[in-house]
């Protein structure tokens, strides 16, 4: 008991320590700079293809284009393009809920599933693997173990996924609310708030990959190859275990 006590306190010194240290080396800043990055240019193509949508719309009835996309939305999720938005492998049952989801929160979600677990694995990838080649790591390791440092800077990253999984959110709802009509601030809330965390369970075991590529390999370049290998190959290994069922199970 007493040395899990121990363990759980060298944890989380060593997750409020790693935070302290990517704060200050102004890494954090560019890992949630990255988030915020992808989730601009997500929107703003999502943004894009409702505001072209709704365009040919309009023209097709004879009216004037709207100046902000958001007013024929009941329209543009009966259409083909809004089909084609969704990844055909969620079936239809994905495709009648997501009807009922406010746009840039539902484009949002769906672009996340996708990228985030690229990014999470980038979080990760650097975690310990600098300390190894530079030998620094052996300082933390006086006072923790490697098991406690591994799992200390995993949650440490975890909660810096977490904040820029948030302010990433902040761009959709940005276009929701200032760049389109009709769109309720408190759906619009509610569905961010629902899907952060979803999207943040979804990446940790991607995070967990970087990490742990990070600190078996010393080389950092090394560490990201695996990582991406291991990520890549984790898609390929879903889709065949859905072919091999769909076969064994039709």
């Amino acid at each position: 008991m007493i040395r899990l006590k121990s363990a759980l306190r060298d944890i989380w010194i060593v997750a409020l320590y790693h935070l302290g240290r990517v704060r200050r080396t102004k890494v954090a800043y560019g890992q949630l700079a990255i988030f915020v990055l992808a989730s601009t240019v997500s929107s703003y193509i999502s943004y894009g293809v409702l505001a072209s949508v709704e365009g040919i719309s309009a023209r097709s009835a004879g009216v004037a284009p709207p100046e902000k996309p958001g007013a024929l939305y009941d329209s543009f999720v009966q259409s083909a393009e809004f089909v084609e938005m969704v990844p055909s492998n969620m079936g239809g049952s994905f495709v009648e809920w997501a009807t009922n989801v406010p746009y840039m929160p539902l484009t949002w979600f769906i672009s996340s599933m996708v990228l985030v677990p690229f990014l999470a694995v980038a979080m990760g990838w650097g975690a310990i693997a600098a300390d190894l080649s530079g030998r620094t790591l052996r300082f933390e390791a006086i006072r923790a173990g490697r098991v406690e440092i591994f799992v200390g800077r995993f949650f440490g990253m975890s909660f810096l996924l977490l904040l820029a999984l948030a302010l990433g959110a902040l761009v959709p709802f940005y276009f929701s609310q200032f760049e389109m009509v009709d769109q309720a601030i408190h759906l619009q809330i509610a569905y961010f708030i629902n899907f952060i965390p979803r999207i943040w369970i979804w990446a940790l075991p991607f995070l967990a990959i970087g990490v742990t590529c990070s600190s078996i390999v010393s080389n950092s370049n090394s560490a990201r190859a695996l990582s991406i290998i291991l990520v890549m190959s984790s898609w390929w290994m879903y889709s065949l275990s859905n072919d091999m069922v769909g076969k064994l199970f039709p």
